[in-house]
């Protein structure tokens, strides 16, 4: 039997790094959403998401991950969030990297850098706040989820088979990928 995704909410790339033995963690998880699944996850009332007007993929974050674990965890708390290093690119992220619970994508960029960023400081191209949040904006645009399942013919509000999301997505990435799917009844 098939299984079927009716929407998909999650997409992590995976790519393998080659880390200094200083790094609790050996791959970088980058992690986009499809903000009504998001929405539906979070059991939020659709009239209080926000879900953006052109309905694409957003990003979610950029994960320093250990293979087979969910962290590393807020890792320098020495490297609080500071808004205001992101000025040159505010705009960008209040486009694509937005906040679908809450009004206030502040927070959540706060969320990710504190918990997510400040373990991947390590590295030379994340190691500043602004490093952080370019390096994903680079990697929304590279990799555009919408295209590789449009390519496919796989659009919203249907159903279809995992593999075939995986399929289109893989094509489409040029790597292996992994995708969280929420199956509604």
């Amino acid at each position: 039997m098939n299984s079927f995704c009716k929407l998909c909410a999650f997409l992590a790339l995976f790519a393998q790094l080659s880390l200094a033995a200083l790094n609790d963690f050996d791959i970088l998880v980058f992690v986009q959403q499809f903000p009504k699944t998001t929405c539906i996850n979070s059991r939020v009332p659709p009239a209080r998401c926000n879900i953006p007007r052109n309905d694409l993929w957003t990003i979610h974050g950029i994960w320093p991950t250990k293979s087979g674990t969910n962290g590393p965890n807020s890792c320098r708390r020495d490297l609080p969030f500071k808004p205001a290093e992101l000025r040159t690119i505010r705009r960008q992220l209040e486009a694509k990297w937005i906040d679908v619970i809450r009004t206030n994508p502040e927070t959540f960029w706060r969320h990710e850098w504190e918990r997510h960023g400040t373990c991947s400081v390590d590295l030379v191209d994340l190691n500043t706040q602004l490093k952080y949040f370019s390096k994903a904006l680079q990697w929304n645009n590279r990799y555009n989820i919408e295209s590789y399942l449009r390519r496919a013919r796989i659009t919203p509000g249907r159903a279809y088979p995992s593999a075939d999301i995986v399929r289109a997505i893989n094509r489409g990435v040029g790597l292996q990928t992994r995708i969280t799917c929420i199956t509604q009844v």
